[in-house]
């Protein structure tokens, strides 16, 4: 009789040790669309108009960015890259000078001008630019906007150096398709695309810029974009898209950007699983 008891209360903790493990994947598991739902809150659609020396509007393009700051404050600065806040026009090679290129942030319900033919003041924010990539390498820029941005996040920013092969990741951004299929300009226009990072690389022909190659699908338009984790932490600037691989893409490591940043006093959150922490 004792040793059916024992045999019984072992069963017993072996079913009660069966289930707590099969309750730990389901609780701690990612809840990547709740993620990706608030982490859309920090990016931003760009308009930007490049002018020529007569002030005459002579091309315009639409990119993505996002926000920077301190957590639960209001951004008003946002990254995005060099190529997107210059206008660049890669069939001229030719880059706009920061003195000819307007940048706007687009709210919802966007809309230009009838009198200046340029974003209207009431959907739209401007932005300058604090600090750009000089050669285009790294690809990147750092904006100012006119006035605290109340309708973004700022997003948390964890080290590159600390993503591994295989982990996954999303890209977020506003590719021109989305304009092609929709009538409305806003934050709908936002999409997010699943994949994983294939590897760590330096880019030499690219000024030695560290780089994260993935697969999260990108294209025109996403650029600037924020590529984040699983806990919506941004691990590079989205840029380009393989060469040599249609399938495979580079983000700009946001280990580029974090020393512009720090130079320029510029506030920003970094992930941990405890509370974040910020630079200042």
């Amino acid at each position: 009789m004792k040793y059916v008891c024992k045999r019984l209360a072992a069963m017993v903790m072996v079913l009660i040790c069966l289930a707590a493990m099969l309750a730990i994947p389901a609780s701690a598991r990612t809840d990547l669309p709740t993620v990706i739902s608030q982490a859309k809150e920090g990016v931003v659609k760009l308009f930007v108009v490049g002018f020529s020396p007569d002030d005459t509007p002579a091309a315009a393009a639409v990119g993505s960015g996002f926000a920077v700051g301190q957590k639960g404050s209001t951004p008003e600065y946002f990254v995005t890259n060099w190529h997107v806040a210059s206008a660049y026009l890669s069939e001229y090679n030719y880059a706009f000078d920061s003195d000819h290129v307007r940048i706007w942030i687009m709210l919802d319900n966007f809309t230009i001008s009838d009198v200046t033919g340029l974003p209207s003041e009431a959907t739209s924010v401007e932005c300058s630019i604090v600090r750009i990539s000089e050669s285009g390498y790294p690809d990147y820029a750092i904006l100012r906007a006119a006035r605290p941005v109340t309708e973004c996040k700022p997003l948390p920013i964890r080290s590159s150096e600390s993503v591994k092969q295989g982990e996954t990741v999303v890209a977020l951004g506003c590719p021109a398709v989305v304009d092609d299929l929709s009538a409305t300009v806003g934050s709908n226009d936002i999409t997010a695309t699943k994949g994983t990072v294939a590897r760590h690389m330096v880019m030499s022909a690219a000024g030695n810029t560290n780089v994260l190659l993935h697969d999260a699908v990108i294209s025109g338009g996403n650029s600037g974009g924020p590529l984040i984790d699983e806990n919506g932490a941004v691990l590079g600037i989205n840029t380009a898209v393989s060469n040599l691989d249609q399938n495979l893409f580079y983000a700009v490591s946001i280990g580029e950007i974090l020393p512009m940043l720090d130079r320029n006093n510029i506030p920003y959150s970094l992930y941990s699983a405890s509370p974040m922490s910020g630079n200042t």
